[in-house]
């Protein structure tokens, strides 16, 4: 039996339609999905969605963390911060003014100006004191000042943490804006450059020495280790290597794309990680690779001629010893806030030095809160110093910096 063959069905024209390739079909299916997601794109810019905070209990989280393998990885051990008394709202909202950095982990968002209350302050949280968060177009703080150092101008480069950047206090209060001024009043013209970054390691200190010599400074302050034998889920070099990966560079490519972070931001609320448990923290800086970074940002400045300058703010056990070695193999000079306080508290206290700014820290904190913790006086915090520490300091690098070789 011959089976006829069905005619192909004719166009107006009595010619067959041509019929589409595998590979046309799949050519227009991507087509197809492509103007789908950029429409979808689109309407969530339109919308503004997604947000940059994700919920974490009741805390906002900003999103960019969540992408964070350090701060993921002890995410699930900070749940329980709130029954220490810490106020996590206020924690992450602090958060919120920094952005990552592939280099560097994060760094703060650059032109800041934001009142905020300081996180490591029980009392200023009580009571709402604020100072001000401040950055240059750079993300540091203090005036913006070109790489080039003009004719007839000395430098300080000031390297180090948020002591250095000045935490807690105004900006014209931190020991560089103050050092400036005093190296002035010599006859000479001066710069103080300050590179401190909360939340700074002396990991982060060796990465930014190119960056402090391009200023071409004649002096460099360093101070780190406040940070470094702090706890997380991955060290700060382990951090470093991850955002170093192939998998986080796409991630931080697909940031720009508003679908992305919508897809985490549902994937998050979904299975917060606040909910899974914490993993076994260590150290950011293990102690032997804080003497051995110190060691590298202390030898390559030496190595250029400029006078240096250890600025210690606090370090404890193993930290102390490393920083003992380091220091004890260079010369280095040295500040040690914890003397500054030891040989100027009692004047302080009893107005023999200061008294202007004894009767300022007086009028933020209140006269029956400083008599209950006269430490207020030097500091804002356990670690951090205040409007007086910072003039100690900087008289101190003042003598350091301009005593007869």
């Amino acid at each position: 039996m011959i089976r006829r063959q069905r005619p192909a069905p004719a166009g107006g024209d009595g010619v067959a339609p041509p019929r589409l390739t595998r590979g046309r079909k799949l050519v227009f299916a991507l087509v197809v999905a492509v103007v789908t997601l950029g429409m979808v794109e689109l309407g969530l810019r339109l919308s503004g969605l997604p947000p940059d905070t994700v919920a974490v209990g009741h805390a906002q989280v900003p999103a960019w963390m969540l992408a964070d393998p350090g701060f993921v990885a002890e995410l699930g051990s900070m749940a329980s911060l709130p029954a220490q008394g810490i106020d996590l709202a206020a924690v992450f909202a602090f958060w919120g003014h920094f952005t990552p950095d592939p280099a560097l982990h994060y760094r703060l968002r650059p032109n800041l100006s934001r009142a905020t209350v300081n996180t490591f302050s029980e009392l200023s949280l009580k009571r709402d004191i604020r100072w001000t968060l401040t950055s240059n177009a750079r993300g540091y703080r203090g005036a913006l000042r070109p790489y080039a150092k003009p004719a007839g101008v000395r430098r300080v480069v000031c390297l180090g943490d948020s002591s250095t950047y000045g935490w807690g206090v105004e900006a014209d209060e931190t020991y560089a804006v103050q050092l400036e001024t005093m190296l002035s009043r010599s006859g000479e013209r001066w710069e103080v450059i300050n590179l401190g970054m909360p939340g700074y390691t002396s990991v982060q200190g060796a990465l930014l020495i190119d960056e402090a010599l391009s200023y071409e400074p004649d002096v460099v302050t360093v101070s780190f280790g406040s940070n470094d034998g702090t706890q997380q889920g991955l060290s700060e070099s382990e951090v470093l290597a991850v955002n170093r990966s192939f998998a986080t560079r796409l991630s931080r490519i697909l940031e720009v794309s508003r679908l992305y972070r919508g897809v985490r931001h549902v994937v998050y609320r979904a299975h917060n990680p606040a909910t899974a448990p914490g993993r076994h923290l260590v150290a950011r800086v293990p102690a032997a690779e804080f003497e051995s970074k110190l060691a590298v940002i202390l030898d390559r400045v030496v190595s250029r001629g400029v006078l240096t300058v250890f600025v210690r703010i606090t370090a404890k056990a193993p930290y102390d010893e490393a920083l003992a070695r380091v220091l004890a193999a260079r010369a280095t000079g040295l500040v040690d806030f914890s003397d500054l306080v030891r040989h100027h508290f009692d004047a302080v206290v009893a107005g023999r030095e200061h008294p202007e700014l004894a009767r300022q820290v007086v009028a933020t904190w209140g006269a029956v809160a400083v008599a209950a913790s006269p430490e207020l006086y030097l500091r804002v915090d356990p670690t951090h110093p205040g409007p007086i520490g910072h003039r100690l300091i900087a008289e101190a690098l003042r003598a350091a910096i301009l005593a007869p070789p």
